[in-house]
């Protein structure tokens, strides 16, 4: 779900990007071995074409947070 509106700068474009938080949410089975899971934040430049521009969280399940970001 969209968070906020928050002005980035891309190369040399200052750009408005809207942050979204995604909050996994995992089956009945699985649930009660894993006690928490971090968040995944994204930010996305909106549009006629959506454009990513970074992230933050793990990679795969249970894995290290990485931030991942475009200049």
């Amino acid at each position: 779900m969209p968070v906020a509106e928050e002005p980035t700068q891309v190369a040399e474009a200052a750009l408005s990007a809207v942050r979204y938080h995604l909050r996994p949410q995992l089956g009945l089975l699985a649930s009660p071995l894993v006690v928490d899971l971090p968040d995944v934040r994204m930010w996305i430049v909106p549009g006629v074409a959506p454009a990513f521009v970074r992230a933050e969280g793990p990679l795969y399940f249970m894995g290290p947070t990485w931030r991942i970001d475009l200049h």
